[in-house]
């Protein structure tokens, strides 16, 4: 899908010349995940209160024809929660123009209640990237998230 799409923004010459995204099926059957990116920071699986950044490369969308993408494919577990969270969430700049980080995020994610929902997690994730750029109404950047909480029903 990624490379058809890489493909195609380059064949359209469009601007902005490139594009980041991720691309993930999901088998809710097998619990089991395919994850491609394009310039977008790693998704991140939290297992067991274990934090790890999921290693996969990948170009944005219409920098370069030709492009064949990377996938990974996750076996996931009831409890296991995936985050994709884009530049806006992982580079969110306090006064001092630190970054967020994943370091941070994966305190964020440390600290998520057992069972927690998805929808809190995002909120606790949201919440502490405004606290600590100090202001929720100016976002350098936007801020996008995906989390994916596995439950023990299929």
């Amino acid at each position: 899908m990624l490379s058809v799409l890489n493909a195609r923004l380059n064949a359209a010459q469009m601007s902005p010349k490139y594009v980041a995204l991720s691309f993930a099926v999901y088998d809710v059957r097998l619990r089991q995940l395919i994850v491609a990116k394009a310039g977008v920071p790693r998704p991140i699986l939290v297992r067991d209160g274990e934090i790890q950044e999921i290693k996969i490369e990948g170009t944005p969308l219409g920098m370069f024809p030709d492009i064949d993408y990377e996938t990974v494919t996750l076996n996931l577990l009831p409890g296991d929660i995936l985050v994709f969270a884009s530049d806006g969430i992982m580079e969110s700049t306090d006064a001092t123009k630190q970054e967020f980080g994943i370091d941070r995020l994966a305190d964020v994610l440390r600290k998520v209640a057992p069972g927690g929902s998805a929808e809190n997690i995002s909120a606790a994730i949201l919440d502490a990237t405004d606290k600590f750029s100090g202001s929720a109404s100016e976002a350098h950047d936007d801020r996008t998230l995906v989390v994916l909480r596995v439950t023990e029903r299929l």
